[in-house]
Order: structure tokens, then C-alpha cells, then sequence
């Protein structure tokens, strides 16, 4: 059995949701980044993962990232993309497969995170996790022997099962539920108030904070 360690791309604070702009203004943005990067961020530590890393490029993450007992990997590449390519690079060389974890997951647990990790070692394949709104990708797990590369974003779920066909690598569609739901949208807003009542009045702090 493969061990994984988990991995969270993090932009920028201030680039972060600006498809929000209308309901929320930059403070209120940057705050609801922050906490749903916290409930990720712990689930991630509850998991089974060994480690947990999170890439990025904002001082403001990289303390919370350390306050809350996960390794900072400084962005080095020219985008998000470039920058998990080369932090799955560094995981790979100490002996881990990878699950990246996208930071705006509201509802994920340590059971989806586990999840993930476990079909993917069962299937001995690339696991990943569709969006329930936007045909991006909200889980994406890579065997450490894997050439398999993250290419997150728009439509980014058909562009995952394509590489695999591409490079011969399979790939499984994992039901993690707690992942389907991310937010970018004003609708998506919406749902994480009827899923948790309160949630947008505190831009995602959870309750059991």
C-alpha cells in the first residue's frame, strides 16, 4: 500500500474568489479563503495522510499552514499548476504518492480525504473527484510512480480523464461527496447556507471553531 501525503494549492489572499464580488467585498473574500482553507486543511491532518503540504505564495497562509502542523512548499513555478507539479515532484522524491486537495471545499472530511486514498490504492490508479457545478476537479490523487501531471481549472475534469487516456495511466471516478461542492460562485454561496445555516454570516468559520 501506497503512503500518501496531502497536498493544498493555495493562491494569493488577494486573488483569491473573485467571482464573489459582488456578494462579498475583499476583506469579506479574503476571510471566507481563510476558513475554508482551515476546514481543509484539518481534515487533511485527521486523514490518513503522513503528511500534509500546502503550496502557495502568501505569508498569511504559510503561518497557518505552520500553526496548524503542515509544511509550507513555496510556489516556484509561473501558476498554480506549475507550482503542484513541481511540489509533487518534491513528494514523489520522498517516497509519497500525492492527493491534492483544492482549499475551497467547505464539507470535505477526513473520511472523503481517506476515501480518495484508499480507492486509489485499491484500483492502483489516478484518482479524481469531479465538481458537482463546473466540470473542474475537487480531489486529484497520483501514485508516487505515476507521470501524471494536475492541470486544475475550467472543465478541468475532462482534461484529467484525457491525459490518462493520453499516457496510457487509469484513472477512477471516486464518489467522495463531502468534495462535489466548492465554492466559486454566488450560487454556490447559496448551498453552503442551506447545507449550514450561518455559513456566509461567517464567511465559512466553522462552528465547532
Amino acid at each position: 500500500m501506497n503512503e500518501f501525503a496531502g497536498l493544498i494549492p493555495m493562491k494569493q489572499l488577494h486573488l483569491g474568489k473573485s467571482r464573489l464580488s459582488a456578494a462579498l467585498n475583499p476583506i469579506q473574500r479574503e476571510e471566507l479563503v481563510i476558513n475554508m482553507f482551515g476546514r481543509v486543511l484539518q481534515a487533511s491532518l485527521n486523514s490518513s495522510c503522513v503528511k500534509v503540504f500546502v503550496v502557495g505564495r502568501d505569508d498569511r497562509i504559510k503561518g497557518i499552514t505552520e500553526a496548524m502542523g503542515g509544511y509550507w512548499i513555496p510556489g516556484s513555478g509561473s501558476d498554480l499548476n506549475s507550482d503542484l507539479v513541481g511540489a509533487i515532484g518534491m513528494i514523489q522524491q520522498e517516497g509519497y504518492s500525492t492527493i491534492c486537495i483544492p482549499g475551497d471545499l467547505p464539507f470535505v472530511t477526513f473520511s472523503d480525504i481517506d476515501l480518495v486514498i484508499n480507492e486509489t490504492n485499491l484500483q492502483e490508479c489516478v484518482g479524481l473527484v469531479p465538481s458537482a457545478s463546473d466540470g473542474g476537479t475537487n480531489c486529484l490523487s497520483i501514485p508516487k510512480d505515476s507521470s501524471f501531471e494536475p492541470n486544475f481549472g475550467l472543465n478541468s475534469f475532462e482534461r484529467h480523464k484525457a491525459q490518462g487516456i493520453e499516457k496510457g495511466v487509469q484513472t477512477w471516478i471516486v464518489d467522495a461527496t463531502g468534495m462535489f461542492l466548492d465554492v466559486d460562485t454566488n450560487a454556490d454561496l447559496r448551498e453552503c447556507e442551506d447545507t449550514e445555516p450561518g455559513f456566509i454570516k461567517r464567511l465559512g468559520s466553522s462552528v465547532d471553531l
